[in-house]
């Protein structure tokens, strides 16, 4: 099974896997903090937060927002 992609930008590990480990799939899904607030001004950046192995080559990545305040 792939390698931890913790702390990566989806985009990024989901090439990774398709380069590397062509017969894994990835599913997606969103976290979104109970008060969460984005300002149309923000810089906001999604990484994955969780790593699953969710069956045989299957994972599943929790993806939620960094605002990047300047």
């Amino acid at each position: 099974m792939p390698k931890n992609f913790i702390g990566m930008i989806p985009d990024e590990a989901l090439k990774i896997i398709q380069t590397n480990y062509p017969s894994v799939s990835c599913s997606i899904r969103t976290y979104l903090p109970p008060k969460y607030k984005m300002d149309r001004n923000s810089n906001v950046t999604f990484r994955i937060v969780r790593q699953k192995q969710t069956g045989d080559n299957q994972l599943e990545f929790i993806i939620s927002p960094f605002i990047h305040n300047e």
